[in-house]
């Protein structure tokens, strides 16, 4: 989950660092990693890198989320895990 302007940068590059450490970290044991990418700050980075990561979602969310917008990214995030799409969910 990242922002979706600048004005939390710091904030934004330390998730981006950390999700991209993680996938290193799940792909040298054989893990295949999809991102769910939400707000605009990590959609922009993921897609620059689109080569190095699957990204197989993506939300946009107001500036004030609702439950509705919750919702809607835990229903993709348990509807993959219930298909067995994947297998975990971090």
């Amino acid at each position: 989950v990242t922002g979706d302007r600048g004005l939390c940068g710091g904030y934004n590059n330390f998730v981006l660092k950390q999700a991209e450490r993680r996938q290193a970290d799940l792909a040298a044991i054989g893990v295949r990693v999809k991102i769910v990418a939400i707000g605009r700050k990590g959609q922009r980075y993921f897609r620059r890198r689109a080569t190095r990561f699957d990204v197989v979602n993506e939300f946009s969310v107001a500036r004030l989320p609702s439950t509705r917008d919750a919702q809607a990214v835990s229903d993709e995030v348990l509807a993959s895990f219930l298909t067995e799409e994947c297998d975990k969910v971090e």
